[in-house]
């Protein structure tokens, strides 16, 4: 069995999509996603964009505190650097949106907002913007940074600073991840929502990138287990049938490369 994956076979972007969604779930009615949005007749795509739909009322989870009507991201995989030019190529792929999409300005720049989401802050990107384009730049709650003075709002947030407790899926879509405790409650979390197709996707990118960490935990989880059930265990491997009590260990093991 494979113990170390290949980062270029982990499937980030589409976790990354269907983690968005789930952050943001509590605003589904009033939020339409579209990934991978091709514009134009060229290979130039969006990595998400989200449209409030309707309404003005605020997005109820602060990385969606910014949004408009017309919102676009920019996803950083774990690994991946947030540079000055991937700053710029957004912020052109988003006025590439602007002019293309309908009839003449029929999307208003003031209807557009910028997220960018990244595992490790941007240090020279942010000082770029700070002493070359005299923009500020402030973090308004842990691990989300507000862009003052471009044309349109924008926000880099880093999901490894992100509250665990109220971002648990983005927050997760890692390859570093390292604290049983962290992988128990994911797990628990899954458990609740496995027959979802999103959470299904999500969580198979985060195992496969966090191979051996979900292997240790699977194998003390039933280390465990079958010490504390030794004597049912024995009684049952007697009568030659499989033990109900090992169910609980295999709740993940699906998603495990073979």
């Amino acid at each position: 069995m494979q113990e170390k994956m290949d980062r270029k076979t982990v499937r980030w972007h589409q976790a990354f999509y269907a983690g968005m969604q789930i952050e943001l779930e509590d605003d589904a009615e009033r939020l339409e996603f579209v990934q991978e949005l091709i514009l134009g007749n060229e290979p130039v795509r969006l990595d998400m964009l989200v449209i409030k739909k309707t309404g003005d009322l605020p997005v109820s989870k602060s990385i969606g505190k910014i949004f408009r009507k017309y919102n676009v991201l920019e996803y950083k995989s774990p690994g991946d650097s947030l540079s000055v030019d991937s700053f710029y190529k957004a912020c052109g792929y988003s006025c590439l949106y602007k002019a293309i999409t309908g009839k003449a300005d029929e999307v208003k720049i003031t209807d557009m907002t910028l997220t960018f989401l990244c595992a490790r802050y941007p240090r020279k990107l942010i000082s770029h913007l700070k002493s070359i384009r005299k923009f500020s730049v402030e973090e308004s709650t842990p691990g989300i940074y507000l862009i003052s003075g471009a044309a349109i709002p924008i926000q880099i947030i880093l999901t490894n600073a992100l509250p665990r407790k109220e971002y648990l899926w983005l927050t997760s879509l890692s390859d570093h991840l390292n604290d049983f405790r962290e992988i128990r409650q994911l797990l628990k979390g899954y458990e609740q929502h496995k027959a979802d197709e999103k959470y299904r996707t999500l969580m198979d990118t985060i195992v496969k990138a966090n191979w051996k960490t979900f292997t240790e935990v699977h194998k003390t989880m039933c280390d465990a287990l079958e010490e504390l059930m030794k004597d049912e265990l024995d009684q049952k491997k007697q009568r030659e049938k499989r033990s109900p009590f090992l169910s609980s260990c295999q709740i993940w093991v699906k998603f495990l490369p073979g």
